[in-house]
């Protein structure tokens, strides 16, 4: 509808969050042409922020990091893009280079604007890559802290992927931690959560896997 209505910047943000979710759902080969695609419709801010970040969670270090500078030169008074957006697009890529210490630096000057909610808000981004670096470095206790705020916030993006991938999260922290109960619990509340979820999602099939190794 949107596209029959010539908007096609909504077009071109609907189309990246999608791809988002696919990415962090185990499947990002359609921010290969999600990306692209989005820019050649509509290169406003919103658009080139979600594909920046986009692109850094698949895997695209190089081409997040240009839109990143772009971005940064072309607003430097704006908080979410630099104090946010960017700092979650750099430390995704650090992420990828296997340095969750720089990610985990990067990631201090979102801290007062994280909990913040639509529209443009944070939703949940900080503190679930933090999470992940935490996760990184096997050190449970931070990361299991991390995708608490999320859990207990469910209201700032209470449709958000994140919200119900914090639990998957949580699971993991505690079996980082060595806690096999509290591990088995946030387990069974992720598949629980996702009971009628397509089975060959990749992300489930992992935590099934996972899950299955704690029994």
């Amino acid at each position: 509808m949107a596209q029959h209505s010539g908007l096609n910047e909504l077009v071109a943000f609907l189309g990246v969050i999608q791809a988002q979710w696919d990415t962090e759902m185990g499947n990002p080969e359609s921010s290969r042409r999600a990306g692209p695609e989005a820019l050649r419709l509509s290169k406003d801010k919103f658009t080139r922020g979600a594909t920046m970040v986009l692109l850094a969670r698949s895997g695209n270090a190089n081409e997040s990091e240009k839109l990143a500078v772009e971005l940064a030169k072309q607003f430097p008074d704006d908080t979410l893009i630099n104090s946010v957006w960017i700092p979650v697009t750099r430390a995704s890529n650090e992420l990828r280079r296997n340095d969750p210490a720089k990610a985990v630096a990067l990631l201090e000057s979102p801290r007062p604007y994280e909990l913040g909610g639509a529209p443009n808000g944070c939703s949940y981004w900080p503190n679930y890559v933090r999470a992940e670096a935490f996760l990184r470095t096997r050190d449970g206790a931070k990361a299991a802290s991390e995708y608490q705020k999320i859990i207990d916030h469910r209201g700032i993006d209470p449709t958000s992927p994140l919200y119900a991938l914090a639990r998957l999260g949580l699971a993991r922290a505690y079996a980082v931690q060595g806690d096999k109960e509290k591990a088995r619990t946030a387990y069974q509340d992720f598949l629980a959560v996702w009971k009628d979820a397509d089975p060959d999602v990749p992300v489930l099939k992992e935590a099934k896997a996972e899950y299955a190794k704690l029994q």
